[in-house]
C-alpha cells in the first residue's frame, strides 16, 4: 500500500518545503540586517516566523496529501506558488536596489 504518490502536487509541496528552508536561512544570514534596516522589527520577526513555517506546514501538508486533493485545489496551491515566485523576486529586486 502506497501512503503518497508522486504526482506534481507532491513535487509542489516539495518545492514549498525548500523554498521554506531557503528562506529561513537566508533570513537567518545575510538578509537579516537588510530586513531589519527596512522592517520594523515587530514586522521582522512576524515575517522572519510565520512565512518559513506556513511554507513547510503548507509542503508538508501537499507533499503527503497532495494526491487526494481536487484538481481545482492543487490548481489554486500552484498559483499561490506563483504568486510567491513573484513576491520573493519583487523582494530581491527591491533589496538589490535599497542596497545600492
Amino acid at each position: 500500500m502506497r501512503i503518497w504518490l508522486l504526482n506534481m502536487s507532491s513535487m509542489l509541496g516539495f518545492t514549498y518545503i525548500v523554498l521554506g528552508i531557503i528562506y529561513t536561512l537566508a533570513l537567518r544570514t545575510g538578509w537579516k540586517s537588510l530586513f531589519r534596516q527596512f522592517l520594523t522589527p515587530t514586522l521582522y520577526n512576524v515575517q522572519s516566523l510565520a512565512i518559513p513555517s506556513l511554507l513547510i506546514i503548507i509542503g508538508l501538508i501537499l507533499f503527503f496529501h497532495g494526491w487526494r486533493l481536487d484538481p481545482i485545489l492543487q490548481f489554486a496551491f500552484f498559483l499561490q506558488f506563483i504568486l510567491l515566485s513573484y513576491v520573493f523576486g519583487k523582494d530581491k529586486v527591491l533589496f538589490k536596489i535599497m542596497t545600492k
